[in-house]
């Protein structure tokens, strides 16, 4: 998962998913804290219940695509 701000949209809606029994991977370059310290902690905290911290491209990864292929053809777009 990703969102915009860690210590609201990233923590409410994956602990929602963690006590439904979901399993939960947060996109750590695609999330921002507004307070860092609180940010670093909540992940944590979401951590220890079982979520997973990785980075986008993992994330592409296990979907199923190679993330540097994907990001070439991004970077290489324009021009």
């Amino acid at each position: 998962m990703f969102g915009v701000v860690t210590e609201y949209c990233v923590h409410l809606a994956a602990d929602g998913l963690l006590r439904r029994g979901y399993g939960v991977s947060i996109i750590r370059d695609a999330i921002q804290s507004l307070d860092e310290k609180k940010g670093r902690e909540i992940l944590g905290e979401l951590e220890s219940r079982g979520a997973r911290l990785i980075a986008a491209e993992q994330a592409l990864r296990l979907i199923g695509h190679d993330a540097r292929d994907r990001f070439q053809l991004r970077k290489t777009a324009g021009k």
